[in-house]
């Protein structure tokens, strides 16, 4: 690893981290009532499907009820995003200042997310790098320091984070095409498989951020004192006996 720190702070992060928690935990809230809802209205499709029941008023109550939800789903992940933005690439930033060298720009940590194709798998490396270089970094500098930082953790959280957007996809292009009560129950049937997996991924991702979060106080603490190379015409000289 390079000897040279940057001169620079680290800037703080912990703030950052525990608001983007906070966000994640209300996505999750979220998600979870409209679980509850998509199971109410699947079992009145279903009644519907079967001729067991007449569309009425109280199912459109429901499909009322469901695009509120969907609103506010909307507003609170959007702010969960930029919240989780922020807070990422002020960690690869500070990552960058303690080893003189990622393997990015701390610019990719927010704009990976957005190009098409790079945003399959950039995020990912550049959440995987901070759990290995910040871990390693510790070891090297902190004797007492024991390593807990999981890797796997990490590929779990972008493996739901790739199936939840399939899932949520195939969800929104059927509810979308859907004219008849069959078609409705087809996409509800999906969306009660994207809601689990969603909460799922919303739970991983806290213990995500939460191990590495907690690590960032420790980063703060360890940072060795520079070592600079001796000013022209200071340099020791080798006596002669």
């Amino acid at each position: 690893m390079n000897d040279y720190i940057s001169k620079e702070p680290l800037r703080p992060n912990t703030d950052r981290a525990r608001l983007a928690i906070i966000m994640i935990w209300i996505i999750l809230v979220l998600h979870i009532l409209m679980l509850i809802q998509e199971f109410y209205f699947n079992s009145m499709l279903r009644k519907i499907v079967a001729g067991d029941m007449f569309p009425g008023p109280e199912i459109f109550r429901v499909a009322s009820r469901q695009q509120g939800l969907a609103v506010l789903f909307l507003i609170f992940f959007v702010i969960s995003m930029v919240t989780f933005i922020l807070w990422f690439r002020r960690a690869y930033y500070n990552l960058n200042l303690l080893i003189n060298g990622t393997a990015f720009t701390d610019n990719w940590a927010a704009g990976g997310w957005f190009i098409p194709f790079i945003c399959l798998y950039r995020p990912y490396e550049i959440m995987k790098e901070l759990y290995v270089k910040s871990e390693t970094y510790l070891k090297e500098h902190s004797p007492d320091y024991i390593p807990w930082l999981k890797t796997s953790n990490v590929g779990w959280w972008w493996g739901f984070w790739m199936l939840s957007n399939v899932i949520g996809q195939i969800s929104i292009r059927l509810t979308l095409k859907a004219d008849t009560p069959t078609e409705l129950l087809t996409a509800s049937n999906i969306a009660l498989v994207d809601r689990p997996v969603s909460i799922i991924l919303s739970l991983i991702t806290i213990r995500v951020m939460r191990d590495y979060a907690s690590t960032e106080p420790f980063l703060e603490q360890v940072i060795p004192v520079p070592q600079f190379p001796p000013l022209p015409g200071m340099e020791e000289t080798p006596t002669v006996s």
